[in-house]
């Protein structure tokens, strides 16, 4: 069934790849779309799921008509694999042409359906209600600020262990490799994502910079295990406030590295995301990325 989702994250990808308007969006679309097809998510959940307006309703109608089908005639796996199109050998045996449809059903329906709910995108609809608020002129944007959420030793972006974060995929920023196991807001804002392996947290604004702060890597796999989520979806926060506590020595025993990427997932909406600082020891709370508006 796992699959099935991954499917259909797939041809919602490549929808967006297709529809989106800017080439910005057309270039994430497609970068996440290669990644789900080779069962890596991550890219799409943050590049695509937030970030579309119908994204999400596409890809869970769409993985529940594949997994229907796979369910209703018979479809199984003999072994866990990842799941992506790479793992069709271990559904050969009774039902498996239920599962080749599932998959197929999954992508096209995925796809199907972004290009036919809506053409407008989270930004666009940003865009909307802006436009249709009286324009003020204040002769210059005050940039913002993000502070950094743990405490540890800075590490520039494209030095991370992981070419989804290291290519800027997901957004600009900087990773930190921690030194305690508190997570805090960056900002006042208000919470927009957690997600069942509770490995990362998304986090908005008051004056819309989304930024996401990502616990190790790999950690997904964890599922779950080592994280303590000190918050819930929609909670609005104040910048300090405790959002994750993570065992770090019990990740690490694991074999995952703790190097925590905090990226601004909405770049594009700003003329830079600059850090302040690209080396060195950094305190939570202190100014981490500048927001150039």
């Amino acid at each position: 069934m796992n699959t099935m989702g991954t499917l259909a994250l797939f041809g919602v990808c490549m929808g967006v790849m297709v529809r989106a308007r800017k080439s910005e969006n057309k270039s994430i679309g497609a970068s996440t779309a290669i990644s789900a097809f080779i069962g890596i998510t991550e890219p799409g959940i943050y590049g695509v799921i937030l970030k579309f307006r119908n994204a999400l309703i596409a890809a869970v109608i769409a993985g529940a008509a594949g997994g229907a089908i796979v369910g209703g005639f018979g479809g199984r796996a003999t072994s866990f694999v990842n799941s992506c199109i790479l793992s069709l050998p271990v559904f050969m045996g009774e039902g498996f042409w239920a599962v080749c449809l599932g998959m197929a059903v999954a992508a096209g329906l995925g796809f199907v359906l972004v290009m036919g709910l809506s053409e407008e995108t989270n930004e666009s609809k940003t865009e909307t209600k802006a436009s249709s608020q009286p324009t003020v002129t204040t002769g210059e944007k005050k940039n913002s600020v993000v502070y950094a959420p743990i405490t540890g030793t800075l590490i520039p972006l494209e030095q991370v262990k992981d070419v989804v974060f290291s290519s800027g995929t997901m957004g600009k920023g900087i990773a930190i490799d921690p030194e305690d196991g508190v997570v805090v807001a960056p900002f006042d804002g208000t919470v927009t994502a957690l997600y069942p392996t509770k490995h990362a947290v998304g986090i908005t604004s008051e004056d819309g910079v989304e930024c996401i702060i990502h616990v190790g890597v790999d950690t997904a796999n964890l599922q779950g295990k080592h994280f303590e989520v000190k918050v819930q979806e929609n909670q609005k926060v104040k910048a300090g406030d405790v959002l994750l506590e993570v065992d770090l020595a019990a990740i690490l025993k694991e074999g995952y590295s703790l190097v925590t990427p905090v990226l601004v997932t909405n770049s594009g909406d700003y003329l830079d995301v600059l850090p302040n600082e690209t080396e060195g020891m950094i305190a939570k709370s202190e100014a981490l990325l500048t927001i150039i508006k």
